[in-house]
């Protein structure tokens, strides 16, 4: 015989379970939730992070890449593997980053970047880039330190005029003064008495000087006055072997290389580049429509006046095509995954 009041508690029983296992249901629905909110929130996050450190060794290879006529030295790098640390730390691991470098189309360098933050997360950009078409040169007058001992001195008791502004109306205006390291932009700083110029690294002018050599026009060991190297027509590139007097005027269209010390104790013009790879001394008058490019020592004690001209370095680098350094641009980039 069954009771009312039983019956009564056996449907509240019933009740209270149904609703405290749909209390338990919605509590683990909302802890869940929760959780695979979180991860993905954190998965999102590591994987921007990878994505920063790929991006950040496309970054760094940009600062690796030297003006250069092509990606010849990239392309030699041991296993395609940009020369820093493998992998590099952003800024500290579990951030890092890794590149690797190919030939691209079209004489352009194929990069990949493969960076991984905290989980184990990985994304991976890819990067191409170019070598540009037009000669451009970072300033007028291009300091260096010296190859063998990697010292620069300077001396400015005369008249230095650098004037950035392109002669030829081009719309490309390049610093007035650079140098390839401190050294000399402290050396020269001090010289002037001025601040020192900003440093913008290598600017493979060196290593083109080792290209030219062998394909001179003229080799001279010394300098008669009067000399007259090339026209504007037809742009030369001189050698001068050891250290080279000049007395006199003399003028030169196309590229002057100097092995030894240039010392200037008449008139020198040049229309073009001048790589004077063991320093200048000008106690006469110096005049460069160009670029000019000096390493370990610049002593002035006469007149140098420097003026970029756009047309004039055109003409020189027509001269020996694929040989003078042109700088790096990133051309594209994408996110592979």
């Amino acid at each position: 015989m069954l009771h009312h009041g039983s019956g009564q508690r056996g449907v509240m029983l019933a009740s209270m379970m149904f609703a405290l296992t749909l209390l338990l249901l919605l509590t683990s629905t909302l802890f869940l939730t929760t959780f695979l909110d979180g991860k993905a929130a954190a998965n999102v996050t590591a994987g921007r992070g990878a994505l920063f450190a790929a991006g950040a060794g496309i970054e760094h290879l940009c600062w690796a890449l030297r003006p250069a006529p092509g990606f010849e030295r990239e392309l030699s790098w041991p296993n395609g593997e940009a020369p820093f640390a493998r992998p590099a730390w952003f800024p500290a691991p579990p951030a890092t980053y890794r590149v690797k470098v190919a030939a691209g189309p079209a004489g352009s360098l194929r990069a990949i970047s493969e960076g991984t933050a905290a989980g184990g997360a990985r994304r991976r950009v890819e990067a191409f880039f170019h070598r540009e078409a037009e000669m451009r040169t970072g300033a007028v007058l291009i300091l260096a330190e010296g190859r063998t001992d990697g010292r620069f001195s300077a001396s400015m008791g005369g008249e230095l005029a650098v004037d950035p502004r392109d002669s030829d109306g081009g719309d490309f205006t390049p610093l007035a003064v650079a140098t390839e390291g401190r050294t000399a932009a402290s050396a020269f700083g001090e010289a002037r008495a001025e601040p020192r110029p900003p440093v913008i690294g290598a600017t493979g002018f060196d290593e083109a000087s080792d290209r030219l050599r062998p394909t001179a026009d003229r080799r001279l060991a010394t300098v008669p006055p009067g000399s007259r190297w090339g026209s504007r027509q037809a742009p030369e590139v001189v050698v001068l072997a050891g250290a080279a007097d000049i007395d006199g005027d003399v003028s030169a269209f196309g590229m002057v290389i100097a092995d030894g010390p240039i010392h200037v104790h008449g008139d020198f013009e040049v229309e073009g580049l001048l790589i004077a790879t063991a320093g200048l001394v000008v106690d006469g008058r110096l005049v460069v429509r160009g670029t000019t490019w000096v390493a370990g020592l610049l002593d002035v004690s006469g007149t140098v006046r420097l003026t970029h001209s756009s047309g004039a370095i055109g003409r020189a680098d027509a001269t020996r095509p694929g040989t003078l350094p042109r700088r790096a641009f990133l051309g594209a980039w994408r996110e592979l995954w």
